[in-house]
């Protein structure tokens, strides 16, 4: 075998596309000539080790296709806990609902006015309302007052100024 084809067997090696027959002819080779006569061809080999004594096994075959895209066994998987989170806080939300709703109670009466209280309660509470706003009133109308002297004094102070 030539040295260019044996070149051509060892880049077909390194990329995986060998048979297992080709493979028995390239191993053949390296232990005849393993004595440095192709120092180029030996340095792939050395990379191997002890590339003499593996032995390929014909029945097994792995076929990936070419744009496979394989995950690093050695890297591990990281768990997102948003997600978690997410999760969680849906369930706090439907169980303090849950509880609320299970918290009320089942048979809520509405009274109307005329059953409670009487028509002479009613029209008493309309004039001690209506006394407690006149008196408000009359305290902001206090108020009005004071800011209409001091729309006075305003007015004085743009005069001087002009």
């Amino acid at each position: 075998m030539g040295s260019k084809e044996i070149q051509i067997l060892v880049e077909k090696y390194w990329a995986g596309k060998t048979s297992p027959t080709e493979e028995a002819k390239l191993k053949a080779w390296y232990s005849e000539h393993a004595d440095g006569t192709d120092p180029e061809t030996e340095r792939y080999f050395s990379m191997l080790g002890n590339f003499a004594k593996i032995k390929s096994d014909p029945s097994i075959s792995i076929e990936l296709p070419e744009n496979t895209s394989v995950r690093r066994i050695n890297q591990p998987s990281r768990f997102n806990y948003t997600y978690l989170s997410r999760i969680a806080a849906v369930l706090i939300i439907a169980m303090g609902l849950t509880l609320i709703w299970k918290m009320q109670p089942n048979n809520i009466s509405t009274a109307t006015t005329e059953e409670v209280y009487t028509q002479e309660e009613i029209q008493q509470s309309y004039e001690e309302a209506k006394s407690a706003l006149l008196l408000i009133a009359s305290k902001l109308n206090k108020g009005k007052d004071a800011v209409g002297q001091l729309d006075k004094f305003s007015e004085t102070k743009k005069r001087i100024s002009e």
